[in-house]
C-alpha cells in the first residue's frame, strides 16, 4: 500500500476484494483514519474524503446551496452536510484533548444528529452501533436524557478507573459517528 507511514488523504490501496482509503490525517500526525470497504464503496469513500478535507467555508457554502438552490429532493441533504461539517471540525480538534472532553464532544454530536434522527439515513442502519453507544457502562445520566452535561463528564473523569470506561465511550461514539458519516457522504 502506498500510504504506509506516509498518511496523506490522497492515498488509497486497492486489493482484489476491498479498498482502503486514508480519509483523515491530523495535522500533528497523531491519528490517521483509514476506512475499509468493498470495491462498490470506493466512490463513497472518495466522496467522504473530499468532503472531510474541504474547508469549513466550502462545507457551509454547500449547505447553503442545498438550502437555497438545490432541487427540493436535495434540500433534505442540508442536515447531512452540516453533520459532516461538524464531524470534520470535531475530529480535527480532538488531538491533544483529554478523554472526558473527547467523550463529551462526540456525545454532543451523537445526541444532536443521530439520536434525534435528523439525518437522512434509516435509523435501523445505525441501530446496533447506537445501542452499543447508549448501553456503555458509566454513561452519564444526562446522555440518556439527550442533553449531555459537561460537569458530569468532569466528575466521571475524576472517579477511580474511569479512564478505561471513557476510552470505550470515545471509541463507541467514533464508530457510530463514522458509520453515520459514510452513509451521509453517499447521499451528499
Amino acid at each position: 500500500p502506498g500510504f504506509m507511514g506516509v498518511g496523506n488523504t490522497n492515498s488509497q490501496a486497492i486489493g482484489s476484494a476491498s479498498v482502503a482509503s486514508v480519509l483523515n490525517v491530523y495535522e500533528d500526525r497523531s491519528q490517521v483514519h483509514i476506512y475499509f470497504g468493498t470495491h462498490g464503496q470506493q466512490e463513497m469513500l472518495e466522496l467522504l474524503r473530499d468532503f472531510l478535507n474541504s474547508d469549513s467555508w466550502q462545507q457551509l457554502e454547500f449547505a447553503q446551496w442545498c438550502k437555497d438552490k438545490a432541487p427540493s429532493e436535495h434540500r433534505r441533504l442540508v442536515s447531512d452536510a452540516m453533520f459532516l461539517s461538524e464531524l470534520s471540525a470535531v475530529e480535527n480538534g480532538l488531538p491533544g484533548t483529554c478523554l472526558e472532553d473527547q467523550a463529551y464532544t462526540l456525545d454532543l454530536l451523537v445526541t444532536a444528529f443521530i439520536s434525534t434522527a435528523i439525518l437522512n439515513i434509516p435509523q435501523e442502519d445505525l441501530a446496533a452501533s447506537l445501542n452499543n453507544w447508549s448501553a456503555l457502562r458509566g454513561t452519564p445520566p444526562s446522555v440518556q436524557a439527550k442533553l449531555p452535561s459537561y460537569e458530569e463528564y468532569k466528575s466521571w473523569a475524576a472517579s477511580t478507573g474511569a479512564a478505561e470506561e471513557i476510552g470505550k465511550r470515545v471509541e463507541a461514539a467514533r464508530l457510530l459517528l463514522m458509520a453515520a458519516a459514510l452513509r451521509c457522504a453517499y447521499a451528499v
